[in-house]
């Protein structure tokens, strides 16, 4: 079952994002409740990606952040086509709660 967002702030949040065309990131640690339907139909209308680590621990859980923060901050975003005369520019945004 799919769970419907709480908060509007968030849609309308990634709708004014998605506009000047940034993509949101979201790290969520949550040691309790979090809304996460919220917060990944933030990173889903801006085409981020929602990265999740329940119960979070250090040294079991390093090398997988690791992993996804290197890959997050070196891929590449956006590629002009040779044939067009503009560029794209994609900007990302990352938030870690």
């Amino acid at each position: 079952m799919t769970r419907v967002p709480e908060d509007p702030f968030w849609k309308k949040f990634a709708a004014e994002a998605s506009r000047v065309q940034i993509a949101v990131d979201v790290f969520a640690f949550p040691s309790q409740y979090m809304d996460l339907a919220s917060l990944g139909a933030l990173c889903k209308y801006t085409c981020g990606q929602l990265y999740y680590y329940p119960q979070f621990n250090a040294s079991q859980d390093a090398p997988k952040l690791r992993h996804e923060l290197h890959h997050n901050l070196t891929r590449t975003t956006g590629e002009a086509q040779p044939s067009y005369a503009t560029h794209c520019i994609s900007c990302r945004v990352m938030w870690c709660l």
